[in-house]
């Protein structure tokens, strides 16, 4: 093909002479003015799928050569179409082949970039649609020029093309903190461009003449790009690309029930359904409610339009099914599981059949019910297992595969009221046999199951350590079997990672074989060079947990991170240290029981807000952080830990109010810096700095609005002024006023009354008696809720 090209201009080349020649002798009639100007544009088709370095280029100078040939001649081609007996349809067809050599100069670029996938990046792409649009608008510009027929305006190809490569730059692949600060320098983002493109397009054809709706379809597309560049849609809010979807699906069908759209492909109305349900069931925003009922509602229109256009658009396919399925699945709310079981009856009412996917759906739905962590019924989902069992052994439908077993274990071990070592053994043995007697690899247990295995089984209820040590002998099993060559069940660094979850659980973890489990990881990893077992931060992490137990191993604790962060250095980026690792890490100092928790729990935060501010989103400060923090403070035997802990809410305060919506202030955060106030110890000005610190937490009570009290806030309060103001004098005014808050909200129990006992004895033996014998007015205990309390 490449020396084809060469051909090709070689070829032109002569082609040039001889009409130079013929133009002397004033030989050259209408159809040689055709079949010269169809040579360049077929050689324009040639080049434009060919990847020649230099192509892209080569097709832009031939298509210049062609531009200068026919406005130079364009007095002798009209001439010899005057001449012509059938000069209307050879007009039409120089027109036609003009118009075929702009659209493949247009398409070079994005042609020759799909051959290979993509664009090397998204200033190639960005490049590639400039010169498309430079070429749109030499097209437009000539067809402009009065009395110059030859050169016909854009059709609706040229827009489609130039619509195509603008939307290209969008490419999620493409988006990285360079391309998205070059994204927003552009003076028109691309999408919006393309936009313009469009209304543009339609206006030009309003007359009469529809448009193909594929094209919406491709601006679609681009939409559902933008969820990859932070650049565009942190600006906008949250749910801007989701409108921006659907009201391009619901403009495309308006306008053709208004006659200005067609379909060629009557399947592109389905592919454009599909590109909302699949966004929508990509997105995870604060309410997944949202895009479930919009799945839903749209579901509803595409059937209504199937049945409009008596079947011959919209049909909802499997992969529709699945995609709106995924959305109901990820809703997570009551109602998901049976909406998803009704969606296999509609699927059935349309001639679909459900598959493995669509019943993994399902189960997902089930699974997401209950408190988050909790799968509520994890029986329901079983019963889907036993009723495509049912089904396979009674007419060899749907295969009861690995992935269902997988994911009926899963829910089971999810479970925190209904998981168990028996049952999730029962599943596990009863695939086993399955295979065993099959010999069907549909049914053989991968490396996926054992790792859900292990997990459920290190989570479930137990007296002692039997099951995290049952989970341990199936780690080795799977390395065991692996090193024997059955390599679909090599162990990944999920199943190492549950385990040491596991260890991070219990009372007494052993230390020492959380970490030889990770050297182990590190071990295999590099023996057989196999990335999928090798420690990321998540493992890491996880071991910095375990760490964090008992407060002990500290040293040891940021011996790992100083190991993250080296990999990391050399180039890991899977070993970058997060958040989740900070926290632990901070877990640890908090714990530790020394001197310099407080201050090295501090250092950490600081770290955090610093390269958070710098960029790292995965160093967020969140409100665990603070909270950790300012426990690590009050833990500490520091004089000042009270002013430390406030300066902490402070900054914590700040970055809430610049929009690190994480950091917002709770209960958690000022109980602990009230506790570092109560548990201040020293001289008299030491304990006078912890009061006034006490104080403005009261004040702080009172007026953020963010913060609801507890009555194990006014609790720790009472406690903290006893301990802080000996003269009883001055402390009487402070207690009174503490519980009259309290009575007043409606947040007194026995644990408030105890305390003021302690606190302020007469006051006290104020109370009515029924308060003296704990039991509580109505009118004090009013708001009291378990999770407030």
């Amino acid at each position: 093909e490449k020396d084809l090209a060469v051909d090709l201009m070689d070829v032109l080349a002569t082609l040039e002479d001889t009409l130079a020649e013929d133009l002397n002798s004033n030989s050259v009639d209408v159809m040689r003015w055709r079949d010269v100007i169809r040579s360049y544009a077929d050689a324009l088709a040639v080049l434009s799928n060919i990847d020649r370095g230099g192509n892209k280029s080569l097709a832009v100078s031939t298509l210049t050569k062609l531009e200068d040939l026919t406005s130079a001649h364009s007095d002798k081609i009209s001439e010899s179409l005057t001449q012509s007996s059938f000069d209307a349809a050879v007009h039409d067809g120089i027109k036609r082949h003009i118009e075929e050599a702009y659209y493949s100069s247009m398409t070079t670029g994005l042609n020759i970039a799909r051959q290979s996938g993509y664009f090397s990046g998204f200033d190639a792409s960005v490049s590639n649609a400039r010169a498309a649009e430079d070429i749109f608008q030499r097209m437009n510009r000539r067809a402009s020029v009065a009395g110059d027929p030859l050169f016909p305006s854009p059709a609706f190809r040229h827009y489609q093309a130039l619509i195509q490569c603008w939307c290209e730059c969008l490419r999620g692949r493409y988006s990285d903190d360079s391309s998205n600060e070059a994204l927003v320098e552009l003076d028109e983002l691309p999408h919006v461009r393309a936009h313009r493109l469009l209304s543009e397009l339609e206006k030009r054809h309003d007359d009469g003449q529809s448009v193909d709706g594929a094209i919406y379809s491709d601006l679609m597309w681009a939409w559902s790009q933008l969820s990859n560049w932070p650049g565009v849609y942190k600006q906008q809010k949250f749910m801007f690309s989701v409108d921006g979807i659907e009201d391009l699906l619901h403009r495309t069908m308006g306008r053709y029930e208004e006659g200005k759209v067609h379909f060629h492909d009557r399947n592109t109305v389905t592919k454009m359904f599909d590109m909302c349900f699949r966004y929508n069931s990509q997105l995870q925003p604060r309410s997944r409610e949202d895009l479930m009922n919009r799945s839903l509602n749209l579901l509803g229109d595409m059937e209504g339009w199937y049945q409009s256009s008596g079947g011959k658009l919209a049909q909802p396919s499997d992969f529709t099914f699945a995609l709106v399925l995924k959305s109901v699945a990820n809703s997570g709310v009551e109602s998901s599981s049976s909406i998803a079981q009704s969606l296999l009856t509609k699927m059935q009412d349309f001639g679909q059949q459900p598959t493995q996917r669509h019943y993994l759906a399902v189960m997902r739905a089930y699974s997401r019910l209950g408190p988050k962590g909790d799968v509520k019924e994890p029986q329901k989902v079983e019963e889907i297992l036993r009723n495509v069992i049912e089904q396979y052994q009674n007419n060899n439908d749907v295969k009861p595969t690995t992935a269902l077993y997988t994911a009926c274990i899963a829910a089971y071990g999810g479970s925190r009221k209904y998981n168990s070592v028996s049952k999730v053994m029962e599943l596990f043995l009863e695939l086993q046999i399955l295979y065993k007697e099959t010999g069907d690899k549909d049914f053989m247990p991968d490396g996926q199951l054992y790792s859900v295995v292990i997990d459920a089984i290190s989570q479930a209820r137990s007296n002692d350590d039997a099951s995290l040590r049952f989970a341990i002998k199936l780690l080795d099993e799977m390395e065991t079997r692996h090193d024997a060559g059955e390599l679909e069940l090599g162990p990944n660094r999920f199943s190492y990672t549950n385990i040491l979850r596991a260890i991070s659980r219990m009372k007494e973890p052993d230390i020492d074989f959380a970490e030889d489990l990770v050297r182990r990881m590190e071990d295999r990893s590099e023996r057989m060079d196999y990335n999928g077992v090798r420690p990321d931060s998540v493992t890491y992490t996880a071991l910095i947990q375990v760490l964090s137990v008992n407060g002990q191993s500290v040293d040891r604790a940021v011996g790992w991170l100083k190991e993250m962060e080296r990999k990391h250095r050399a180039g890991n980026e899977a070993c970058k240290p997060n958040r989740v690792t900070f926290t632990a890490l901070i877990n640890c100092w908090r714990r530790s029981g020394k001197p310099e928790a407080g201050k090295e729990a501090e250092r950490l935060v600081e770290r955090m807000e610093k390269e958070f501010e710098e960029g790292d989103l995965d160093m967020k400060p969140d409100d665990f952080v603070y909270a950790s923090a300012c426990d690590a403070w009050a833990r500490s035997k520091s004089p000042d830990k009270a002013e430390r802990t406030w300066g902490l809410y402070r900054r914590m305060k700040r970055h809430y109010r610049d929009g690190n919506l994480e950091a917002k202030p709770n209960n958690v955060v000022i109980g602990s810096i009230i506790k570092a106030c109560g548990y201040t110890r020293g001289s008299e000005e030491t304990k006078q700095r912890a009061l006034k610190v006490l104080l403005q937490c009261m004040k702080e009570l009172k007026t953020n609005k963010d913060l609801d009290a507890s009555p194990m806030i006014y609790r720790v309060l009472l406690n903290a002024v006893k301990a802080l103001v000996a003269d009883d004098s001055k402390r009487r005014p402070i207690t009174g006023t503490i519980f009259e808050t309290a009575c007043r909200d409606g947040k007194v129990d026995s644990s408030v009354l105890m305390a003021l006992e302690n606190a302020q004895p007469e006051l006290y033996l104020k109370l009515p008696h029924e308060a003296q014998e704990k039991i509580i007015p109505s009118g004090w205990s009013r708001n009291i809720t378990t999770a407030a309390n």
